[in-house]
């Protein structure tokens, strides 16, 4: 430094001197700096060519302002570089003094709280007598260890404070002893004590006598304790921040986002259901807030997407997931709930359906405590009797859909209507058609028929109203008035439009036929579930009176009775139209299920038997026991029921071809389940059976004269040309003229099931969880939604119905028969129907899916079959 400075007024000095003198300081600069400081000759010869290149670069003549206010500025700057020294110094004993300061009040507030401590364990005896006090049991070190660590948990600014402290410590400790041992300040020796504690290589430089290497070696070894604990705490924080991250529990900053509480068998449909919604507009954005852990979600997540068989498509959604309470209003506050557009709380498995519908109720009180709520909430419960709950407590932000509830109504549906289960697959959901709700200003004024043929790429099926009702299936005179909304079927809502109108309401009237009286029925009840008593209700609004329900599963008869009840919490069972009949035995079981009998209540038989091919309905349920079986998680216990449920279906499948066989005369026949493939779910009416010679299900050889037997016998059945038209399709008068007897239907959990069955080609199943996850993302999408789902699936008002083609079309003209799907939907129009598609006689429900709902080309005529059968909205 000093000759540096030297230098620098060697430079001056050439300024000021001019030209002539410049050669001359340089040289007497550069004796100085050999003589004064133990440099070499070499370095000072080096020195003098960078000052002679700068006098070079100004020019030599150049002059500063006067000679003389040179020497003034160097003594200024001289007085100003004492200055700056004087002012480092006291501002190092300053910090110094108060560092000092701050320690020993620190300290002396902790030593003034350990000795009470210590104190008040001495006067724990009688105070009278010395021996008496008891000694503590502790150390002065264990409570120094005890009062840092509880100052470190504590705050979050201990430890930041605990590191400043030491280094300050070190700095001003390092400089103070180094001021004594050298001439050079206070200030240059912080700055020197400094550089040891960040650089410990620095002490290796360090000039002076042993004291000053002693005190330089001291300071760098607490330096690199210093940075040791730093290394370490930083360390460990960014440690702690990725583990946090990776377990979900950083914050969500989303807004229109679709949240999702809970996470259950449903979670991963409910995804791929909103993911198909948003496909529209290039993907959205799922969050799922949880307790299960962050990167086991991720992992199921990820094998859905991966598996080979049905893949999971994101289409461009991305799923955010956090691990935490949902009932807790600050996890809530994490993953933005008050800007979601809405949210899906999804009910917990596991749990009594009491307990988990209680939850629920806790779940919707908590985000009712936001008063920003966006969006509406979309509340899963488990007993339809806890429905009221929600409604009592926030009916103006949820909606409840029980799916148990729904589940059941699906199954006795489906079991009912052969190939049901494939349009409300594709009703409930946003892969295929889809319900929305739109204001067309040139349709207002038009009555509810005159707007049948409106719309080229939609179905319309109903109204809703300015007060919010909705109107499904209205009659033909409703006039659309203005502000009212239409509900239509569409691939989305922006891909149809009104067209002008054109098209002739003139199609002729229906043909007329004989209504035939509701028959009594005879179904089949496989498998318990725990909303039985449910189901049995449900049912007998449906059925004639007369008609039969066994119940055949391995839970004791003598027990029945109380669980129909609820262990007391439902009154008696009072059934108007069924009879009950219990049998009891294993549903996986051949020997079980060649011959139901029925057993009295007290377990004793009652003489009454039947076979499984004399039942109009067979329905095979997810068992409850099975359900909750396996590993504990409900992954495992839905492929375990779903393992049984497939075994049953088999096991009846078989049963009842070789019983119909042997009632028929043709010993040997093979499974008819080909014949079922041209109904999805049950043997088409009027099609010969695909007799196989490979065995079917039961694995027998069909010589060549029997299949030829069992086909002229089926087509002697089905010639019936004088049979009438019937009005309901449904009506359980159709068993008598079936060929086969009632295809089994079977209640299928996990989706990852339908490959076994399609392999079994097993065609009679209904993905329940599926189907009821479609209907929960639908409502999210669109709250209203609930209310058309809850018609739609219930006894009561309009229903969805697969009629046969000549309900509408005069069979044996060759003129009517050629009409386009319009004609069909304004035939329907004159019984109150509302025709939302059809299936071709030729192709299974899976193969038409195109054409189930929404078909096009609808004002195209096409050549109606025997076969064809017309999907509609219709009222019993």
């Amino acid at each position: 430094m000093k000759l540096a400075w030297r230098f620098w007024n060697s430079i001056r000095m050439a300024d000021h001197a001019g030209d002539a003198s410049a050669g001359g300081t340089v040289d007497a600069a550069a004796g100085a700096a050999c003589s004064s400081l133990t440099i070499s000759e070499e370095v000072a010869s080096r020195l003098v060519n960078l000052v002679a290149n700068e006098l070079d670069r100004r020019g030599y003549g150049r002059a500063l302002a006067v000679g003389a206010d040179a020497e003034g500025d160097a003594e200024a700057e001289g007085e100003l570089s004492t200055w700056g020294d004087s002012v480092a110094s006291y501002g190092s004993i300053l910090l110094a003094l108060l560092t000092l300061a701050t320690v020993v009040r620190f300290g002396m507030d902790e030593y003034e709280l350990a000795r009470r401590k210590y104190l008040d364990c001495e006067d724990d005896g009688d105070g009278e007598n010395d021996e008496a006090k008891k000694k503590p049991d502790f150390t002065w070190s264990e409570l120094f260890w005890y009062r840092l660590d509880h100052h470190l948990s504590q705050s979050k600014w201990a430890t930041p404070t605990l590191l400043l402290s030491a280094t300050g410590f070190l700095v001003v400790g390092g400089a103070l002893l180094l001021d004594m041992n050298t001439d050079n300040g206070l200030a240059w020796s912080a700055w020197l004590a400094w550089t040891y504690v960040a650089d410990p290589g620095t002490h290796a430089d360090a000039e002076g006598g042993s004291a000053v290497r002693a005190v330089s070696l001291l300071v760098t070894v607490g330096g690199m304790l210093v940075f040791a604990m730093v290394v370490g705490i930083v360390s460990d924080a960014l440690g702690e921040k990725v583990h946090d991250l990776r377990k979900g529990r950083s914050r969500v900053i989303e807004s229109d986002h679709t949240l999702m509480l809970g996470w259950n068998d449903k979670s991963l449909a409910i995804i791929q259901e909103l993911a198909l919604a948003n496909e529209s507009e290039e993907g959205g954005v799922v969050v799922v807030l949880a307790e299960n852990d962050k990167g086991d979600m991720e992992e199921t997540l990820d094998a859905a997407v991966s598996t080979r068989d049905h893949p999971m498509r994101l289409l461009g959604t991305e799923v955010v997931f956090r691990s935490g309470n949902p009932l807790m209003e600050n996890e809530l506050d994490k993953v933005s709930a008050s800007t979601a557009r809405s949210i899906i709380a999804l009910s917990p498995d596991g749990c009594d359906p009491d307990e988990a519908d209680s939850r629920m109720v806790r779940q919707v009180l908590s985000l009712k405590q936001f008063e920003s709520l966006r969006g509406h909430v979309v509340v899963e419960m488990q007993d339809i009797d806890n429905r009221d709950l929600i409604n009592l407590v926030a009916s103006d932000i949820a909606e409840v859909i029980v799916a148990h509830d729904m589940i059941g109504r699906l199954m006795i549906q489906c079991a009912r209507e052969p190939g049901l289960a494939n349009v409300l697959e594709n009703l409930m959901g946003f892969d295929g058609a889809e319900f929305y709700f739109e204001k067309w200003p040139q349709l207002f004024g038009k009555t509810f028929l005159e707007i049948t043929c409106r719309f080229d790429d939609a179905v319309p099926i109903g109204i809703k109203a300015l007060d919010g009702k909705i109107e499904i299936n209205p009659t033909n005179d409703r006039v659309i008035r203005q502000g009212e909304e239409i509900l239509c079927l569409a691939e989305d809502n922006d891909t149809y439009l009104p067209n002008d109108g054109s098209y002739s309401l003139k199609c002729g009237r229906v043909p007329s036929g004989l209504v035939p009286m509701p028959a009594a029925e005879k179904l089949l009840f496989c498998g318990w579930r725990r909303d039985m008593a449910d189901m049995i209700m449900q049912l007998d609004e449906y059925v004639s009176e007369g008609s039969e329900l066994w119940l055949f599963n391995d839970v004791p008869v003598s027990e029945r009775l109380e669980l129909l009840r609820d262990k007391g919490n439902k009154e008696e069972l009072r059934s108007r139209n069924l009879r009950i009949l219990n049998a009891q035995g294993n549903p996986i079981v051949r020997r079980d299920l060649k011959m139901l009998r029925a057993l009295r209540y007290d377990g004793e038989p009652d003489g009454e038997s039947i076979t499984l091919d004399e039942f109009d309905s067979v329905l095979i349920l997810a068992d409850s026991a099975a359900a909750e079986s396996g590993d504990g998680s409900r992954d495992e216990g839905s492929l375990s029921s779903d393992s049984r449920s497939l075994a049953s279906l088999l096991l009846i499948q078989d049963i009842q071809d070789k019983l119909w066989a042997r009632k028929n005369g043709v010993e040997g026949m093979g499974s008819r389940v080909n014949s079922r493939a041209s109904m999805g779910s049950v043997g088409n009416t009027e099609e010969e059976p695909n007799v196989s010679n490979d065995g079917g299900t039961n694995g027998s050889i069909v010589p060549a004269e029997a299949a030829s037997a069992a086909a002229k016998k089926i087509k002697e059945k089905l010639a019936n040309p004088g049979t009438p038209a019937l009005d309901y399709c449904r009506t359980p008068s159709l068993s008598h003229h079936r060929s086969f007897p009632a295809a089994p239907i079977s209640e299928i959990l996990d989706t990852r099931t339908r490959s076994l069955l399609r392999v079994a080609n097993c065609q009679g199943y209904v993905m329940s969880n599926e189907i009821v996850s479609g209907a929960i993302a639908v409502v999210s999408e669109e709250r209203s939604m609930n209310a058309v789902l809850g018609e739609i699936l219930s006894a009561e008002g309009c229903e969805t119905y697969i009629r046969d083609v000549s309900h509408y079309v005069n069979l044996n003209s060759k003129k009517d028969r050629n009409m386009s799907f319009w004609d069909i939907a304004l035939r329907a129009r004159q019984r109150r129907e509302v025709a939302v598609g059809y299936k071709p006689g030729g192709l299974s429900f899976a193969e038409s899916a195109e054409l189930i709902l929404n078909p096009d080309d609808k004002s195209k005529p096409r050549v109606w079959g025997r076969d064809d059968k017309v999907i509609v909205f219709a009222l019993e």
